[in-house]
């Protein structure tokens, strides 16, 4: 038995392994970013942190616009 005999596989058998491999990845990160997100959203409402981003995302917006009013009278 040669140590390369394993190595080598058929292309349609390569190929639809890695199919279902990439599947499966996606699945699983989609899956575990949901997680993630149910967690930090609870977290926050637990303490309390909703208001806090939602100013900061305030502030963001304000910037925006003030860049936007900016670029109108260019």
């Amino acid at each position: 038995m040669q140590p390369t005999e394993g190595i080598h596989r058929p292309v349609k058998q390569m190929l639809w392994h890695n199919f279902w491999g990439g599947i499966f990845w996606a699945l699983g990160t989609t899956v575990g970013f949901a997680i993630v997100i149910v967690v930090v959203t609870f977290a926050l409402k637990a303490l309390g942190g909703v208001p806090l981003i939602g100013g900061w995302i305030a502030v963001i917006i304000e910037a925006t616009n003030q860049v936007l009013e900016a670029r109108k009278s260019l």
